[in-house]
């Protein structure tokens, strides 16, 4: 049977998603859990990997076990064996040719730029925090360069399995109605059996594109 789990986390003490010879990754996490819940060893996919420090809101994973559960019990087995900055949020069960890297048709990934004198005691894990004054004129006519369909055949490592290098960047608009709530439950989507999943990852990776306020000198990155 094939399981496919959506997970959250705070990456701040993690060497990342995948399973480290030095340092923790969240993939060891995982699927420790998953393994006593399934009383066999489980060993897990994911739609993309994590750099160290980088949180996801809805990173989607599978993995293959023989194990009975409901959907309701591997969410809440596996929660029980998981660190608190360690969540799953869903399980649901999925046709054998789905895939959670493969079957994706899209990524979503946010940058926080806190823009401020001082720092932060709330976002110090969660945004790059930057003191002097930022042009956002300057920073949306940049981003502008990055939107459409590209070619990165320049950043694939030499063994990439990647299907093609190209990517299309897409600015989600500054939208008035936009909030953390619906971005939280927008990222809750269950993928189809045979379909595609999408996945939102928010990091403090020290991009410069622009995005939406969030509040006053506050930006998000998208």
């Amino acid at each position: 049977m094939r399981i496919a789990l959506g997970i959250e986390y705070d990456g701040t003490a993690y060497n990342g998603w995948q399973r480290q010879r030095r340092g923790v990754g969240i993939q060891t996490a995982v699927e420790d859990a998953l393994s006593k819940v399934a009383d066999e060893p489980i060993e897990t996919i994911c739609a993309g990997r994590t750099d160290t420090g980088v949180h996801a809101v809805a990173q989607v994973v599978h993995f293959d076990s023989k194990a009975e559960r409901t959907t309701r019990g591997w969410v809440l087995g596996v929660n029980s064996n998981l660190p608190d900055d360690i969540n799953a949020c869903w399980a649901k069960v999925v046709n054998e040719d789905f895939h959670a890297r493969f079957s994706v048709t899209s990524r979503s990934y946010r940058y926080l730029i806190l823009n401020r004198p001082v720092r932060s005691s709330l976002y110090r894990n969660r945004a790059w925090c930057i003191h002097q004054p930022l042009n956002e004129a300057d920073m949306e006519q940049a981003a502008d360069s990055l939107l459409g369909e590209h070619d990165f055949s320049a950043f694939r490592a030499a063994g990439c399995q990647g299907i093609d290098s190209g990517a299309r960047n897409n600015r989600y608009p500054d939208l008035p109605g936009w909030s953390l709530d619906k971005y939280r439950r927008d990222s809750q989507r269950v993928p189809a059996a045979h379909g595609s999943q999408h996945r939102r990852t928010t990091g403090h990776d020290r991009a410069g594109r622009r995005a939406p306020r969030l509040g006053k000198k506050c930006t998000r990155k998208s």
